[in-house]
């Protein structure tokens, strides 16, 4: 294994935490505390730790540097609040 694949590797292992906690903020609540911490505060670590992962990325040069200010950001941000109204729309997302 090289060096862009052991970090390829590491991406993959930080999203799966995301969405680990992720499943458990939805099935326990962002305020319920195990180990001291809530899973608010579980998520935003393992967010923190993937934005880590995505700087070496950068870093190594096999990923772009994020800019947040990038349009394609904005696009992702307009289409999900697009979604999130049409899903309001229909009734299957609360107001």
């Amino acid at each position: 294994m090289n060096k862009e694949e052991y970090l390829l590797t590491c991406l993959m292992e930080e999203c799966a935490e995301v969405q680990k906690e992720c499943a458990k903020a939805l099935r326990f609540g962002l305020d319920n505390a195990w180990s001291n911490k809530t899973k608010r505060e579980l998520l935003t670590e393992e967010l923190y730790d993937l934005q880590g992962i995505i700087v070496l990325l950068a870093k190594e040069n096999i990923v772009h540097s994020v800019d947040y200010k990038n349009p394609s950001i904005e696009k992702k941000v307009q289409k999900v609040k697009k979604f999130m109204e049409e899903s309001r729309n229909l009734g299957c997302l609360d107001t």
